[in-house]
């Protein structure tokens, strides 16, 4: 895959494939990653980690992830923000992973991506979510994944985007109860979803710690 540590660097028109991971970002701000390709990877595609804030994604194609095993199916998400709370050692110094401010704008993500679209991890804040087209055929169920877009995070802006044919559920909003934030201020609307299954919703908070905005 392609691993950036460095700040404010263009990626653009290129394609990845055939690797563990697609596009990761580790420590690494204020970058722009523009109409790429990333697919058939074994994990995620592209992933905002340890403190890579103010990026950009957009007019990008992301599918076919989570190739490799039935466990890497649960790990295989569009597009990651943060990282997730398993215990404070899974976070830098004990802390949550501040990642953020970042924006994902005018993707499309899916089909073949077998956990969420785009996963929000708790932690991180404050970013936008605008124009994107998802395609859920071939999400997995793996490690709860049932959604275009699980929100952990807070204050994101999540407007615009269309789905089709989730798992379960359109849009998802969750408090990390374990992590004890998460999940609150945010911002779900003028989103459309087609194709849900029998009981699904476009848009369910399971947040109950805090508020949200939702008018989808």
């Amino acid at each position: 895959g392609f691993w950036l540590r460095g700040s404010h660097w263009v990626l653009k028109g290129f394609t990845v494939a055939d690797s563990p991971k697609g596009i990761v970002l580790e420590g690494a701000s204020h970058n722009l990653i523009d109409n790429v390709e990333v697919h058939n990877v074994k994990q995620e595609g592209v992933h905002f980690r340890y403190g890579s804030s103010d990026n950009t994604i957009q007019n990008s194609y992301i599918h076919h992830t989570g190739r490799g095993t039935t466990k890497d199916q649960g790990y295989g998400e569009g597009v990651y923000l943060g990282q997730a709370f398993t215990s404070v050692s899974n976070w830098q110094g004990g802390k949550p992973d501040k990642s953020d401010r970042n924006k994902v704008l005018n993707n499309r993500i899916g089909p073949e991506v077998t956990a969420e679209c785009i996963d929000i991890k708790e932690g991180s804040c404050c970013g936008e979510v605008r124009g994107n087209h998802f395609d859920g055929h071939g999400e997995s169920g793996q490690n709860y994944a049932e959604s275009h877009i699980d929100v952990k995070g807070d204050k994101y802006v999540i407007e615009g985007n269309t789905g089709t044919h989730p798992l379960k559920n359109g849009f998802e909003i969750h408090h990390q109860a374990k992590a004890g934030i998460g999940g609150c201020e945010n911002t779900i609307k003028g989103n459309t979803c087609s194709g849900l299954p029998s009981g699904g919703k476009c848009t369910i908070s399971f947040s109950k710690a805090c508020k949200n905005y939702i008018d989808n």
